[in-house]
């Protein structure tokens, strides 16, 4: 079971952001097989536009491309 889907088990809501909307359509589809569509609000934004949400913790998955991201000027690794 995927990772938020295991969190939205345990806890009220949780918030999915993601730039993609595809992918935030694909999450609230499995959750619904899992039980917990319910729980989960999907937000399609930036993470850096994500900022001014507020909850009891955070989990980021960020998109993993390899080493290559240290150089990569799409994704800072630095911060």
């Amino acid at each position: 079971m995927p990772l938020g889907h295991k969190f939205a088990h345990r806890v009220e809501t949780v918030i999915a952001v993601d730039i993609e909307a595809s992918k935030l359509h694909n999450l609230i589809h499995n959750a619904g097989i899992y039980g917990v569509a319910n729980r989960i609000l999907p937000l399609c934004m930036r993470m850096e536009e994500a900022n001014r949400i507020r909850g009891d913790f955070c989990f980021c998955s960020p998109p993993w491309g390899g080493i290559s991201y240290i150089t990569s000027d799409l994704y800072s690794v630095a911060k």
